[in-house]
């Protein structure tokens, strides 16, 4: 009768150990800005608009591929901006990219490769300012119905960058 408890244990044990979920890929990715700090010169004469030109680095250091939403037509991602408060903390959220296409295939970042992307882009009304950069990357190729959610903002977000008016 004692080895009746004893083998309950035992399946028990084996049970639980084969009822566990296999664990999902670890991804590991950091997006670079050529720069820390950016000149927005004017555009042009009688314009106050400013712009300036910034080159990311995306390097995926994980061993499965990364995906990134772009729009058909761009062989770059979608680029999101994200302003940074006078106390350092990020205003707004990471997750949206305002864009007006849909229905592409995501651009596919194989596992320990780097990409190299440069966007112009128009800089903040208010001068000098502090943002953030960020691509919707994901570990899936659709990010339509079951897709994972993005990857954690610490492998798709930049680091803050300062932007101050051209002289």
């Amino acid at each position: 009768m004692k080895s009746l408890p004893l083998a309950l244990v035992i399946l028990a044990v084996s049970a639980s150990a084969c009822a566990r979920e296999p664990t999902g890929p670890v991804y590991r990715a950091v997006l670079r800005t050529d720069q820390t700090s950016y000149f927005a010169p004017i555009l042009g004469t009688g314009d106050s608009s400013r712009a300036l030109r910034v080159i990311l680095q995306y390097s995926n250091q994980s061993g499965s591929p990364i995906y990134l939403g772009h729009c058909g037509g761009d062989t770059r991602p979608l680029l999101g901006m994200q302003p940074i408060d006078s106390d350092g903390i990020p205003v707004g959220s990471s997750e949206q990219v305002a864009f007006a296409c849909a229905g592409t295939a995501a651009l596919t970042l194989a596992p320990s490769a780097v990409r190299t992307d440069t966007f112009f882009i128009g800089a903040p009304a208010s001068l000098p300012a502090s943002m953030r950069f960020f691509y919707l990357a994901s570990s899936c190729a659709t990010f339509m119905g079951t897709c994972p959610p993005l990857l954690p903002e610490a492998d798709r977000v930049s680091a803050p960058v300062r932007i101050v008016a051209a002289p």
